[in-house]
């Protein structure tokens, strides 16, 4: 199975966004939203010959926070940014080198509060597949490319509830190779994978 452009396009266009599951939001039901801080995350898809694929990036292990995970190029919106769609794109151009010209954005997720107090709006794009990267090594540790039928397979995906506090709390993992992606960037493959169809409500 392959997953082309017009794919993403059409199930995108025509599908309702999703909410995020309840329990991975379940910790947040006491802050107020109005003191977190916004940021922006970019999806960024590269045409293959093979099929789609997302580009990700591993932190770098001396960042103090969440070392060594695998994420989506982004970060918080800085005051001189007009827009987080400006925010996800400046923040992949500092980590991995990818301009403004090589991104093609093509719509967004809802937001995601987080622990940490920021409220995430990932932006889905197209990456021209004749970029060249150029790493930040105080940021990335390494840039990674997943198929993206590999990334939203139903079979891989993981799901398991903790109690924290006494407050039950859904994670999302998927494992690929020798990485496993879990956290703020699992719970929005989660989500993308709910709005572009690849699993239904009950896969929980």
């Amino acid at each position: 199975m392959t997953i082309t452009r017009q794919d993403l396009l059409t199930h995108f266009s025509l599908s309702p966004q999703r909410h995020y599951h309840p329990q991975s939001l379940g910790r947040l039901a006491t802050m107020p939203i109005e003191q977190f801080r916004a940021a922006a995350v970019l999806i960024g898809f590269i045409e293959r010959p093979g099929g789609l694929s997302v580009l990700l990036t591993k932190r770098a292990q001396h960042l103090r926070h969440h070392p060594g995970q695998i994420s989506f190029p982004g970060g918080k919106q800085d005051p001189t940014d007009h827009s987080l769609l400006e925010t996800a794109i400046r923040e992949t151009e500092e980590e991995v080198g990818i301009p403004s010209s090589k991104i093609t954005p093509i719509g967004t997720l809802p937001p995601l509060p987080t622990i940490s107090q920021f409220n995430v709006t990932p932006i889905l794009a197209f990456i021209d597949d004749n970029h060249q990267l150029t790493i930040n090594r105080d940021e990335v540790a390494e840039v990674i490319e997943i198929p993206v039928v590999k990334l939203l397979d139903p079979s891989v995906l993981k799901t398991t509830t903790v109690t924290i506090k006494r407050t039950h709390h859904r994670l999302f993992g998927i494992s690929y190779k020798n990485h496993f992606i879990w956290g703020v960037t699992g719970q929005i493959l989660h989500n993308l994978a709910l709005h572009l169809s690849f699993i239904d409500e009950q896969h929980i």
